[in-house]
């Protein structure tokens, strides 16, 4: 059975085999693709300058998901959980950033530690929520972003002003 549709991309009418096709053509369905993509990226981004929790929660879970396999690819794998004075290892193997900083994943800032270890590590803090902190930095991080993007627009709106007004 063939059914009649119209292409989201283009408009072009199209017969297809199936019920849920979109597009009529794999270059129209490429160019789907990216609009989707493109689209979920400025949902994420504009989620997270509003402090979306859930959002930011995401993000900063991708970022250890990353950190994880970075730590596979570029480090031995065990627990160097010295720096705490008398360390048994215990518990699963978790990557901990050196500077606290989940999207600094640069292999240097990694180590493995068991969770005995890091939970250790992580108890010496003044605050252990680690998603309030982070929450905080993203929060923070992105407005600075916002600020300095609308600073400049105002300088380049002003410049355009001066120019005009000068000739």
């Amino acid at each position: 059975m063939a059914f009649s549709k119209k292409c989201s991309i283009c408009g072009k009418e199209f017969e297809s085999e199936s019920r849920n096709t979109k597009y009529c053509s794999d270059k129209c369905s490429k160019r789907g693709a990216k609009k989707a993509y493109r689209s979920r990226k400025m949902k994420r981004i504009n989620a997270v300058r509003r402090g979306d929790d859930k959002e930011i929660e995401n993000l900063i879970t991708a970022a250890y998901k990353l950190s994880r396999d970075v730590a596979k690819m570029f480090l031995y794998k065990g627990c160097s959980g010295v720096a705490v004075p008398g360390h048994i290892c215990d518990g699963e193997l978790q990557v901990h950033h050196l500077d606290h900083d989940v999207f600094n994943m640069h292999p240097s800032n990694l180590v493995w530690l068991c969770e005995k270890a890091h939970n250790e590590i992580h108890a010496g803090e003044e605050d252990c929520s680690i998603f309030n902190e982070m929450k905080a930095f993203v929060t923070i991080r992105k407005q600075a972003e916002i600020r300095a993007r609308n600073n400049k627009k105002q300088l380049e709106r002003n410049n355009t002003i001066d120019n005009t007004n000068n000739t």
